[in-house]
């Protein structure tokens, strides 16, 4: 039985302009879609090997669970120094945390010392038991920009999650709608302890050579496990 993700826009302009969150499945980006199917080739110590394009965690990691993308165009340019982040709709699309708010949390190095925050306007609802892992879209290093992580229990906290981010020092230009600037993946509350287990060689060399056995895709041939968001 399928698990419900209840989203709902906080007001009318956001029910009729606003966009619902995405699977992020259905994100991927072109860059991810034009890297070549590569032949099987040596790689270290010998191993056959495979590029990035037949990495299923890679590719995991970007199709989990749902991607906030932006509703509008949004024009950045910069004035004296300072980002000034315009658009063309009444909705608001970004607003900035004051210096006190962010003081003390180091600034990724290359981008503005400025946090800027993605407005949301929907709140989100998952089953008992259940948050929302919020973090910037998985392996998008390519977008100018970076948005900070958060987890927030929204099983009972049912407003609005905000996105802080910050922005490159170097862009300038459109960051046009469909921009994927958050991923949220649902993740079920558990107690967990850390223990050490035993070293046992044997062991360690059987699953190897069973994992080596099949020479393409290996991992998502015998261990992998499908997950669907619709």
């Amino acid at each position: 039985m399928k698990k419900v993700f209840i989203v709902t826009p906080e007001n009318k302009k956001t029910d009729l302009a606003g966009v619902l969150p995405q699977p992020s499945v259905s994100v991927i980006p072109n860059w991810y879609k034009n890297i070549p199917n590569e032949k099987i080739r040596v790689g270290v110590e010998g191993h056959l090997n495979s590029n990035i394009k037949k990495c299923t965690p890679f590719l995991d990691a970007m199709t989990a669970g749902y991607t906030v993308i932006l509703s509008d165009d949004i024009f950045v340019e910069k004035v004296n120094g300072t980002p000034n982040i315009t658009w063309r709709g009444s909705r608001t699309i970004v607003t900035t945390h004051t210096v006190d708010q962010t003081r003390g949390l180091p600034i990724p190095k290359g981008y503005v010392p400025l946090a800027l925050k993605w407005q949301n306007e929907f709140s989100y609802k998952l089953p008992s038991g259940y948050s929302l892992w919020c973090a910037h879209p998985a392996n998008r290093l390519d977008l100018p920009f970076f948005t900070l992580s958060g987890f927030v229990d929204v099983d009972s906290y049912n407003l609005a999650v905000q996105f802080p981010f910050f922005l490159k020092e170097d862009f300038e230009g459109i960051l046009e709608a469909g921009t994927p600037i958050a991923q949220l993946i649902p993740i079920k509350r558990e107690n967990w302890e850390l223990k050490k287990g035993d070293v046992d060689e044997d062991k360690t060399y059987s699953l190897y050579e069973a994992f080596r056995k099949t020479i393409n895709r290996s991992y998502k041939s015998n261990y992998w496990s499908k997950k669907t968001y619709n």
